[in-house]
């Protein structure tokens, strides 16, 4: 059994990008992962990671239960898309469970500089309660 290091990079914040593209186009924030967003196999493979950092989580259904293959962004995901919450630059995790958090922050414009995010800072007003765009 192993620790494991996992930083929040350019490759994991562009496949919440493509998340997040999904979730804006179907209009609800439930998106299931292997048939409603198109990722790489390594998009696929990484994907998960997104929850160590708050960025996404899945979704649960009416008994509490996770619904299979379906993931939502978070509050705090929905705020580091907008650039006004930083998220841990990595985490450390034992057994899916995170054992350490950096102390240091990071903003989504610290990690992808050139990506224009104009379409999910001015278009992408979400109301995570509801479900739904607004």
């Amino acid at each position: 059994m192993k620790e494991w290091k996992h930083s929040l990079t350019p490759g994991l914040v562009s496949i919440f990008l493509e998340f997040a593209k999904a979730v804006r186009d179907k209009g609800t924030n439930e998106i299931h992962l292997q048939t409603e967003v198109t990722l790489s196999k390594n998009g696929y493979n990484n994907f998960q990671k997104l929850r160590y950092f708050g960025l996404v989580a899945k979704v649960k259904d009416e008994r509490d239960e996770p619904k299979a293959g379906c993931w939502l962004i978070t509050r705090l995901g929905l705020q580091f898309l907008q650039g006004m919450s930083p998220a841990p630059k990595w985490v450390m995790t034992f057994r899916n469970r995170i054992t350490e958090k950096s102390e240091e922050l990071v903003f989504i414009d610290d990690i992808q500089r050139t990506f224009p995010r104009t379409w999910f800072q001015k278009e992408f007003e979400f109301n995570i309660f509801q479900g739904r765009l607004l």
